[in-house]
């Protein structure tokens, strides 16, 4: 697993099929921000802000694997059933993550990491959620070092990228306001990036690592000649 050659493999869908991908999904990110804002400023409606950011993030998570997949003439199914799917499995993540947090960091990350294919899995397979963080996690078996060394540098450049454009702002005396939305804009637009990264990433595992089924016929190897006198 090559971090520079999956990069550059991404980067070349993105140059391709990037602007329609951010075309596409561009009003539910500025309503996203809207959102965030309402939660960030007014206070008494910062519940309902939460739950409408929640759905929202459920939508363009899958919104952006649908419409890469589908320029690409890949058949998948966006429903509100497999939105709903999604957000039941990210209840899920986000609990074990946070748990993983308060102990020592590195278990929230690793949650997060091993779930990292879910969203796709649910769109393409239509996976319960159980299964489908568990199909991720499988998927990644004996690649989660070398996919970790692929999209924490990612995460982390755009992480800096968006502090360094707030600290800039605020420092031109930007209103709090507007620094918040455009940084709202620029994270949220970066981030379409991880969706095509991770699809690159999920075809070469699924041509590289063992699947689930040769895990168990492994095992049943194993099993029978252990058995064997």
């Amino acid at each position: 697993m090559n971090a520079l050659a999956l990069n550059r493999d991404a980067l070349a869908l993105v140059r391709k099929h990037g602007f329609i991908l951010w075309l596409t999904l561009a009003p539910l990110i500025f309503l996203q921000i809207a959102i965030a804002l309402i939660d960030h400023y007014f206070k008494p409606l910062a519940l309902l802000a939460q739950m409408g950011s929640l759905l929202l993030e459920g939508i363009i998570a899958l919104g952006a694997y649908w419409v890469l997949l589908s320029r690409l003439n890949i058949g998948c199914d966006f429903t509100f059933k497999r939105i709903l799917v999604y957000l039941i499995a990210a209840v899920f993540i986000s609990v074990a993550a946070s748990i993983g947090y308060v102990l020592f960091v590195v278990p929230g990350l690793l949650v997060m990491l091993l779930s990292v294919f879910t969203p796709l899995i649910i769109l393409l397979k239509g996976e319960g959620p159980i299964e489908a963080i568990s199909s991720s996690v499988t998927l990644m078996k004996g690649y989660y070092l070398k996919s970790a060394l692929v999209l924490f540098p990612v995460v982390i450049l755009m992480a800096l990228a968006n502090i360094g454009l707030v600290s800039l702002m605020l420092g031109l005396d930007f209103p709090k306001w507007l620094a918040d939305g455009i940084s709202h804009f620029i994270s949220a637009s970066l981030a379409l990036y991880i969706p095509v990264l991770l699809w690159v990433m999920y075809q070469w595992l699924q041509e590289n690592a063992p699947s689930s089924e040769v895990f168990a016929q492994v095992n049943d190897v194993i099993l029978q000649k252990s058995d064997s006198p």
